[in-house]
């Protein structure tokens, strides 16, 4: 029983030590939606150009975007003229940080960690645009703009578009993270109460294992940029290196079985291979620097690392407390309660309460969090025909009701314009 106990102190310590920096991150990242237009964002990345390499590695870091979320957007981006390695280097940069992200890891991993994670993934993300926009030298297009997907029109900031961004960070963005975060930290307190304290240090934390074993485990994992934080400090608080820890925070989140499924199609077979060998190689290559540099680095000694973010003062300790029972009920109510809510919902027949117009219901198996939904329902309530959409994230179905006549095929490519397979299941 003090197994369990120890357990629930750990999560809880995780939980606290993380919760003020990671809701003033969802609120940076409700404020950045806003402020920085989407419309301005697709037109930097239409031509094959190293600017627009940079500027998609630079543009995506601070988006707050996991590797389920960013697939649709690259989609958008695809279908609106981006180039390939553009869209390469946002496939990587955007869901291995985020503004949330890196309050996080500085609150768990302290400042070292916190500036060289976001340094990192901006590196491999343009090396990856880079080699392929090499790859392709000589078969480039002319610079052109990009074009924006219904909707994306900037029409600056107002005092409702920020109520509007809070809300979207604090519902849609944390819906979409909430059972990644939870898991992350539960496996987190796990580590720390269970694993023997010189299991890395005597066995595996030698030569390049650490960073093989770390990147084979995270790239087909689905991890968010921020639930892989406290998994990567508890192992090290276990013996893991520094380095080898920044090779999980990047291969963890830049790529799952999904991503690496949808990347083929994105960015073509070239790109996938790239993708791959870029995300595996540099996560390794960026993990073994980084040892280096903080070894000899006096102000980050390896084995103080996961303990320089601690605070220590009774009004922080206090403060923390009341954010780690916020950020606690946020994510059991997005995580589990609402999850659990449209479960029972979802044991009613898929086409109910019909109201005598015709009705489509389609299988779509990558709608995996709210972002998803969003995209689905604004992608097919774009079509004119189209009168209501129902997603059902727990049974992947999307319910569709028209108006007038449309094709169901009409409704399966419009989906997978978005960057979503479909299949029809009813009609």
């Amino acid at each position: 029983m003090s197994f369990i106990a120890d357990f629930f102190v750990a999560f809880w310590d995780l939980a606290a030590e993380m919760s003020l920096f990671l809701l003033l991150g969802f609120a940076v990242a409700g404020v950045l939606k806003v402020v920085i237009p989407e419309g301005w964002v697709y037109r930097q990345l239409g031509s094959d150009s190293f600017l627009s390499v940079f500027k998609a590695a630079i543009l995506g870091a601070p988006l707050p975007l996991c590797s389920c979320g960013v697939l649709p957007v690259a989609s958008q981006l695809k279908s609106g003229g981006a180039s390939r390695p553009a869209l390469l280097t946002f496939l990587i940069a955007t869901p291995v940080t985020g503004v949330d992200s890196i309050l996080a890891t500085y609150a768990l991993m302290g400042g070292f960690m916190a500036t060289v994670r976001p340094l990192a993934s901006v590196l491999v993300a343009v090396v990856g645009g880079v080699l392929l926009l090499l790859w392709h030298k000589g078969k480039g297009r002319q610079s052109r703009g990009v074009t924006l997907p219904p909707g994306m029109k900037g029409h600056g900031v107002t005092a409702q578009k920020l109520v509007d961004g809070l809300v979207y960070a604090f519902s849609d963005l944390l819906q979409g993270m909430a059972r990644p975060m939870l898991v992350g930290l539960a496996v987190g307190a796990a580590i720390v109460v269970w694993f023997p304290p010189d299991l890395l240090s005597n066995y595996v934390n030698k030569g390049p294992l650490p960073y093989l074993l770390v990147v084979t485990l995270g790239v087909p994992m689905y991890v968010c940029s921020t639930g892989a934080i406290p998994i990567a400090a508890a192992l090290m608080l276990k013996g893991l290196s520094p380095g080898a820890a920044l090779a999980f925070l990047i291969a963890g989140p830049a790529t799952n079985t999904v991503a690496l499924s949808v990347a083929r199609d994105l960015i073509g077979k070239r790109g996938f291979w790239v993708y791959l060998a870029v995300v595996g190689i540099g996560a390794v290559g960026t993990g073994v620097v980084v040892d280096q540099v903080a070894a000899h680095w006096a102000a980050v000694p390896l084995e103080d690392c996961v303990s320089c973010a601690g605070h220590g003062s009774a009004v922080w300790s206090a403060a923390s407390m009341v954010g780690g029972f916020v950020l606690l009920f946020m994510l059991a109510y997005r995580g589990l309660a609402v999850p659990l809510f449209h479960k029972i919902r979802a044991r009613e027949p898929a086409l109910r309460k019909s109201s005598g117009f015709p009705t489509v219901v389609l299988r779509v198996p990558d709608a995996e969090c709210s972002r998803c939904a969003s995209t689905i329902t604004a992608t097919l309530q774009h079509l004119e025909a189209v009168r209501t959409v129902q997603v059902d994230l727990d049974r992947r179905l999307v319910t569709v009701e028209l108006r007038g006549k449309q094709s169901s095929d009409g409704l399966v490519k419009a989906l997978a314009q978005a960057g979503y397979d479909s299949k029809v299941v009813a009609e």
